[in-house]
């Protein structure tokens, strides 16, 4: 998470960093003000249909891959509990016995670590197919309505002032996109 916080605090930054000198450009030109919209980028995850579809799809695949991490913990646990309690074996077969659970534990713990990183990419990948399709949706939309730029929320929070305000497009854009994904 920390990684994923840096990268939009970079993307916001080298964006504001873009998106200045293009704002003085605009004044420069004699306009009253650019028209700037926003987008809330984790909305339209949210609530659009295949932001809804895709969400539903990966907690399926991550609670049938956790369900059957969880059977193997127990059955591991089952396993240590025998055991301790077994009476009947040597010192050196328990030792033996106990070693082979602990690797097998390891294992495990590495499995589960495996698929909670293999969420995250699909997650990622996921995100990114729906934002490449969303863009041609703000783009036809900031078109248009002859938007001068359009900005995803979080960044539209890094602006301090501007004699025009920001529209909140984010509404049309869901519905845009519902439309065109169906």
């Amino acid at each position: 998470m920390p990684n994923r916080r840096m990268y939009i605090r970079t993307a916001c930054a080298v964006a504001l960093f873009l998106i200045v000198p293009a704002i003085c450009t605009v004044f420069a030109a004699g306009a009253d003000g650019p028209k700037i919209g926003i987008v809330n980028f984790q909305r339209v995850l949210n609530d659009s249909e295949a932001g809804k579809r895709s969400r539903k799809i990966l907690l399926a695949s991550k609670d049938q891959k956790e369900s059957e991490l969880k059977a193997i913990g127990e059955n591991l646990k089952q396993e240590r509990e025998e055991l301790k309690n077994n009476i009947l074996l040597t010192d050196a077969a328990k030792a033996k016995k106990q070693k082979e659970l602990r690797a097998r534990e390891s294992r495990w713990r590495g499995d589960y670590k495996a698929a909670e990183r293999d969420l995250q990419r699909k997650q990622i990948k996921v995100s990114e197919s729906i934002f490449s399709e969303v863009q041609t949706v703000i783009n036809l939309i900031s078109k248009e309505e002859n938007f001068d730029f359009v900005i995803e929320q979080a960044l539209a929070r890094s602006i301090l002032f501007s004699r025009t305000k920001p529209i909140n497009i984010t509404s049309k854009v869901i519905e845009r996109y519902n439309n065109i994904s169906k």
